[in-house]
């Protein structure tokens, strides 16, 4: 597969991920929300460093995906979001660990923050990797 038909794979399944997470927290099946936010954000995020630096890292790890897109792009935006949510990302990158190996539940109210923050993230992002809005 060319780098940049990965690159639209990537792109657009974080965006179907979204699309879901936001009917399944709609339809108030709130862990199965969180763990599409996640996986959203971490493919959006791949698909992102592909377009612009040619590769990704194998990480499940959305703070340091965040931090290399920010230093790739120099984008301080981006950079100052990384540092100001990144409590929320690492508590997004647990849900990923606790989905497939504990039994954690998740609140409403965890996935209204975690939907705000992966919105505002593909918002970013979309504009560093000029991917359509």
């Amino acid at each position: 597969m060319a780098r940049r038909d990965e690159v639209e794979v990537l792109r657009r399944r974080g965006v179907e991920f979204l699309e879901m997470a936001e009917k399944a927290l709609a339809d108030k099946k709130v862990d199965l929300a969180c763990f599409m936010l996640e996986q959203a954000a971490q493919l959006y995020l791949k698909s992102a460093l592909l377009k612009l630096v040619g590769e990704y890292s194998r990480t499940h790890s959305l703070r340091r995906l965040v931090w290399e897109l920010a230093e790739a792009s120099r984008d301080d935006e981006l950079r100052k979001f990384g540092e100001e949510r990144r409590n929320v990302l690492s508590s997004l990158e647990d849900v990923y660990i606790m989905a497939r190996y504990f039994p954690k539940e998740y609140s409403e109210m965890d996935a209204a923050e975690f939907l705000e923050v992966v919105r505002e993230l593909f918002r970013l992002v979309g504009r560093v990797a000029g991917f359509p809005a």
